[in-house]
């Protein structure tokens, strides 16, 4: 794993799975992308807790015993808050992205949750889902602004 890490380490997934073993400790993945545009696994972390400061412990030893790491440019994440403060501690110059997956996820429950017609809510999924993949500023924007007009 260290090897394929050292061959592609500008970019990294990071992966949180749940309830996986007898403790339900988290085990996070971290993947990279070969030259074949095939995923690798590179890492896996068993932690206590998703703190910061736990993530802020995972982060440094991934640093320390991988110099690879200076050539990282790019993290892609789920929307866990502590995760990303703990990356932009510890990889500061790195560029960090929400997996696309998630942030659909996301903004699905919460639309699900809301109290409003059927209707409204696939008008929000629609909008939703255009700004998500918007070619450019100006058209995340546009499609940012239909939000207020639904009632």
């Amino acid at each position: 794993m260290k090897t394929i890490f050292s061959k592609y380490p500008e970019n990294i997934q990071i992966d949180s799975n749940y309830c996986l073993n007898e403790r339900q400790m988290p085990l996070l993945s971290f993947i990279c992308t070969d030259g074949n545009n095939e995923t690798r696994v590179v890492g896996f972390c068993l932690i206590a807790d998703e703190s910061r400061d736990m993530m802020v412990l995972m982060f440094n030893m991934l640093k320390d015993n991988n110099p690879c790491t200076s050539h990282l440019s790019t993290v892609m994440v789920d929307k866990d808050m502590n995760e990303i403060e703990a990356l932009k501690e510890v990889f500061p110059e790195v560029d960090i992205e929400l997996c696309l997956f998630h942030v659909q996820k996301a903004f699905r429950l919460k639309i699900n949750s809301l109290s409003c017609s059927n209707s409204d809510k696939d008008k929000l999924r629609s909008v939703i889902t255009k700004c998500c993949y918007a070619a450019t500023e100006e058209a995340y924007e546009a499609a940012r602004a239909q939000i207020a007009s639904i009632s």
